[in-house]
């Protein structure tokens, strides 16, 4: 349990190793030491920057992060979230390489030292755990998890960084990785989300990480009394409208059904219904893999066809000089066999001659011409393509199984539900004849209004109830909200010039942030004033304002989370295009205010963004500041390769701005 008035200690990621990684094509295994300060990898369009920076943070917590999630608490959005990863991998991992696909990270925590290995479909194992100190230079093991399953590798682990890092549940750690360690400009900002910035501010500001945890179960209980409540008032209001239908029916012959039978039912009908489209949907896609097979097959066989063909006109032309019957025939017998001849010159005159071009008949010097040259390369090239079909079919053939157990599973749900389905019907056999009758038989419509009038009066009661105790969780968080804005306050001589610095640096106007708890809305807020004008909606700002100041808050408040004794790393997948020229220095300069403080950035760009790496590399040198190109990651497509000139073009400016940093230092 963390001290109270304690600060975080986040972790800070210092290498990283991806293997089996198949959207890498070029690389099968990535190795990467990340210095002090800023580490840049920058690349092309669809070479996979984003998905670097999701692979590191899968690695620390074992989630990918939706687009655009929708959160709710930070306890829901982690459980929400473990199933996603296997999505979002599926489509950058190839069949062959799923079990072997994994991510090793090595991170400080404090003192300590962490290395994990996480299989890429493994989200809450762990292939490997060390966990360590270093202590002049000696490092001592501080938990043996060898003999530990995958499962008990990760709980340990969670249970570990959870103490190390100061938080009151590992939840927080994986919302606090995602949400503000990270910018991802696809996923909420953090200044217009009030849900979560609300949390974070907790965890920021609350000094005891259990008053936030407890803040995040109040509010998720507040919002789960309030739908209930919500939920009730609505089917109370429904069976009101049926009453009224019911007392105006003139004809008593009509009966209308139990709801909640009806319900039961439609339920299982649906549930049947969702169950039959995994079957079908899993049936396509062997259907699919099917045909795609059969293609791949008829493409391996004509390319083996051809391969005999080319090498036959290859063969035809390498030997019928040398392997001639009659050359052969002369060399062995040591005379030739069309002048007689005798004696080891002539046998060595006749191999000279049929092994340099040269046919010893006519004198022909072009028997071994060029076109044996093509057709070598010919057959070459149908070799490599016949070796890549073979893979492709080795890959489908692991998916169709894959796809059929899948398939089996599907079928076996399905199957429970008709079962299911078949009970309700026997069990309530008269009651559903009576839902389905068309008969116009009468039923007692005074029993039926009194069982509607029960039910309505009983809805009522409850939604009352999820009110009142609403209400009650909305007071004792209104106490945590008082007691948060008293420490936040005490905090705003810190805070606030923090991220007046950052942000001010990069818009260069005058701006300020509070604190409110506005009345529209529950949840506590800050609001950006930009030259004394409040700026509550995104619109508000042009799309890299919005953006940089974002990044903005999220540096200050991480810089101010973090023990003083430790540091903070921000990940950062740099928006692309959104700069204008006037603000592309201006955000590196940014960045580079943040390093300069002890803090580190991991962060892809474009090679478009290179003004704003210049500014990062001239601040920082090559002291604070690592670049890598990944166009040797994968293959480049026709577009990124015709574009190889200007990424060099960029690279040498870019070198060159770390030169001017050396030049600065000398001066």
């Amino acid at each position: 349990m963390p001290d109270v008035e304690m600060k975080l200690r986040f972790p800070r990621v210092t290498k990283v190793r991806l293997e089996k990684f198949s959207l890498y094509k070029s690389a099968p295994v990535i190795e990467l030491t990340f210095p002090e300060g800023v580490f840049c990898l920058a690349g092309a369009n669809g070479l996979g920057k984003s998905t670097f920076l999701s692979a590191i943070n899968y690695a620390i917590t074992g989630v990918v992060c939706e687009p655009n999630p929708k959160f709710q608490s930070v306890e829901e959005s982690y459980a929400s979230s473990l199933s996603y990863a296997g999505d979002y991998f599926s489509g950058r991992i190839s069949e062959p390489d799923r079990k072997a696909a994994e991510v090793t990270v090595e991170l400080s925590v404090g003192s300590r030292m962490y290395r994990i290995t996480r299989g890429l479909f493994e989200p809450t194992e762990l292939r490997e755990l060390l966990i360590y100190e270093v202590s002049d230079s000696v490092a001592t093991v501080c938990v043996d998890t060898s003999l530990l399953s995958p499962g008990e590798r990760h709980e340990r682990y969670a249970e570990s960084i959870t103490e190390d890092t100061g938080l009151a549940s590992y939840a927080q750690l994986v919302f606090l990785q995602n949400y503000l360690l990270t910018f991802d400009e696809s996923r909420h900002l953090l200044f217009w989300h009030q849900r979560v910035l609300e949390q974070v501010l907790y965890i920021a500001f609350a000094m005891d990480q259990n008053v936030a945890k407890r803040a995040d179960l109040l509010r998720r209980e507040e919002r789960d009394f309030d739908s209930k409540a919500r939920h009730d008032s609505w089917r109370a209001t429904e069976l009101r409208n049926k009453i009224g239908e019911l007392e105006k029916e003139v004809n008593p012959n009509d009966e209308s059904p139990d709801p909640d039978l009806a319900e039961k039912h439609r339920e299982l009908l649906d549930l049947i219904d969702a169950r039959q489209r995994i079957v079908d949907g899993l049936k396509d896609q062997i259907g699919d893999a099917d045909l795609k097979f059969q293609g791949l097959s008829a493409r391996h066989m004509s390319l083996r066809t051809e391969y005999e063909v080319v090498f036959n006109q290859h063969f035809n032309i390498h030997s019928n000089v040398q392997h001639h019957p009659l050359i052969r025939l002369s060399i062995g017998k040591g005379r030739c066999e069309l002048c007689g001849a005798e004696g080891e010159s002539i046998v060595r005159a006749i191999e000279v001659r049929s092994k340099s071009n040269i046919c010893p008949l006519c004198n022909n010097e072009n028997v071994d011409g060029a076109d044996g040259a093509d057709l070598l390369v010919h057959l070459q090239n149908i070799d490599t393509e016949i070796g890549n079909a073979q893979k492709e079919l080795d890959s489908l053939v692991q998916k169709k199984q894959r796809l059929q157990l899948e398939q089996e599973a599907a079928l076996a749900d399905l199957k429970s539900a008709v079962e299911e389905l078949c009970g309700f019907e026997r069990a309530n056999e008269d009651a559903l004849q009576q839902l389905n009758r068309s008969d116009g038989q009468p039923s007692d419509l005074d029993v039926v209004l009194e069982k509607y009038r029960q039910q309505m009066a009983l809805l009522i009661k409850n939604k009352l109830n999820w009110y009142a105790r609403r209400d009650e969780k909305r007071r004792e968080l209104a106490k945590l909200q008082h007691e948060l804005e008293s420490k936040y306050t005490a905090a705003e001589m810190e805070f606030v010039p923090l991220f007046k610095n950052l942000a001010g640096h990069f818009l260069g106007l005058d701006l300020d942030v509070r604190l409110e708890t506005p009345r529209s809305s529950p949840e506590l807020n800050l609001v950006l004033e930009i030259t004394g004008s409040e700026r509550r909606q995104p619109h508000q700002l042009s799309e890299s304002q919005r953006f940089f100041v974002d990044i903005a808050l999220r540096m200050a408040l991480s810089q101010y989370m973090a023990d003083p004794a430790s540091t903070s790393s921000l990940f950062i997948d740099t928006p692309e295009g959104s700069l204008d020229i006037a603000y592309e220095k201006r955000a590196g300069d940014m960045f580079a205010i943040y390093v300069s403080n002890g803090h580190h950035i991991i962060m892809t760009a474009n090679i478009n963004t290179s003004r704003l790496i210049q500014s990062l590399a001239q601040r920082c040198g090559r002291e604070k500041m690592e670049f890598s190109p990944m166009t040797s990651w994968t293959e480049l497509s026709d577009v990124q390769i015709a574009e190889e000139e200007a990424f060099k073009d960029a690279y040498t400016e870019i070198d060159a701005a770390f030169a001017k940093h050396e030049v600065s230092l000398g001066a």
